[in-house]
């Protein structure tokens, strides 16, 4: 592990700092550097404003190399690199730092960065297959709970984001750019003030200049809702999360779901299918009386089966958006999901039948239409 001794000014300028470090970390000569970078050539940049570079050491290894501007900026990472390990999160073969150059040497990763996987792609380029996607943020989850949950005290990643998740040949993700974490369980503003530019942080930190555990989980969030929905979230350089509508939510999972039918297959075999009369008697001819919500692709009405079952009935207004629907919700299962009980699409009608949730939305709760403390059921 290691451990701050001293710091001291030398004469000539530059900052003296001695740690005690954990011998299996190698320390590097400058000179090892740029023959491995060939002079830190252009042609070898990976990314991050130019600051990383493709290596090859003299045993052949294939390396990348990260320059730093400030000595500090390097021992944080350094420090953090080397109290943690984690298949998903990227490792560190050492490092250099020798007057001006503050260097470490990371494990390479073939395949770069996950921004380079998402958006923008080359023509003749493949999108990420949906297994893939869901292996990805499986890996950041795992690495995000480990930090949370098997470290003491807990680290705050706090800079999540597409272009801080690496990918190896196998597409498993490993975090990066560890000099932006910090031990929590809370951060302040003055830790993290000249750390953060593009992460995605949670609409709390401009507001209290603090950080914690959920911030992480916040951007966790968002790099999943790019993952699905192949939409950036960041607009230019502003920290901005654009929010999705239901459309796009639909739209978008079954053009994933259409681009890899192996992986996303669908039943109807057990889905009811309703007689669109059978829906008009349960919803009293869709009274307006009955009207739970109106979303993006249709409204919604309360309903009450022939056995007495109570329902929630959307009527969408067009064919392909209620096919769309039916074909994610008939292949996903789980109890913080709402239930699909079956569906019509008899000329016109185009419905699907849910489980009833007697509460409603959440936004009814968060707006002062409804005390969180009121008697209300959803009637």
């Amino acid at each position: 592990m290691f451990r701050f001794f001293s710091h001291s000014k030398r004469r000539d300028g530059y900052e003296k700092v001695e740690y005690q470090y954990d011998a299996s970390v190698r320390v590097f000569k400058p000179r090892e550097l740029i023959v491995a970078t060939e002079k830190f050539s252009p042609g070898r940049v990976l990314g991050e404003g130019g600051r990383v570079y493709k290596g090859v050491l003299k045993d052949g290894q294939e390396v990348a190399v990260k320059r730093f501007e400030e000595q500090a900026d390097l021992w944080a990472e350094v420090q953090m690199l080397n109290s943690v390990e984690h298949p998903n999160i990227v490792k560190m073969i050492g490092y250099c730092d020798k007057e001006k150059d503050h260097i470490i040497v990371y494990e390479f990763m073939p395949l770069r960065s996950l921004d380079l996987h998402l958006h923008d792609l080359k023509p003749g380029k493949t999108p990420l297959y949906w297994k893939t996607r869901m292996k990805i943020a499986m890996g950041v989850a795992k690495a995000l709970e480990y930090l949370h949950d098997q470290k003491d005290p807990p680290i705050i990643y706090s800079g999540l984001k597409r272009s801080s998740i690496l990918l190896d040949e196998n597409y498993d993700p490993k975090l990066s750019d560890l000099g932006c974490a910090e031990h929590g369980p809370t951060l302040n503003h003055t830790a993290a003030n000249r750390k953060f530019s593009l992460c995605y942080l949670g609409p709390e930190y401009p507001m209290t200049g603090s950080l914690s555990l959920k911030s992480d989980v916040y951007s966790f969030g968002v790099v999943l809702l790019e993952l699905i929905s192949g939409k950036k979230a960041i607009n230019g350089y502003n920290n901005v999360v654009y929010g999705l509508t239901e459309r796009d939510w639909i739209l978008l999972l079954g053009v994933k779901a259409d681009r890899d039918e192996a992986e996303f297959r669908y039943d109807l075999n057990n889905i009811r299918v309703f007689e669109s009369r059978e829906l008009i008697v349960a919803t009293d001819n869709f009274n307006p009386r009955r009207v739970l919500g109106e979303g993006s692709l249709g409204r919604v009405y309360k309903g009450i089966l022939k056995d007495g079952q109570e329902v929630a009935v959307k009527r969408f207004d067009r064919q392909e958006n209620l096919c769309t629907e039916v074909k994610i919700l008939s292949c996903l299962e789980h109890s913080n999901l709402v239930k699909m009980i079956g569906y019509c699409d008899k000329g016109k009608d185009h419905m699907i039948v849910y489980e009833f949730v007697p509460l409603r939305s959440l936004s009814l709760y968060l707006h002062g239409k409804v005390s969180l403390f009121s008697p209300f059921h959803g009637s």
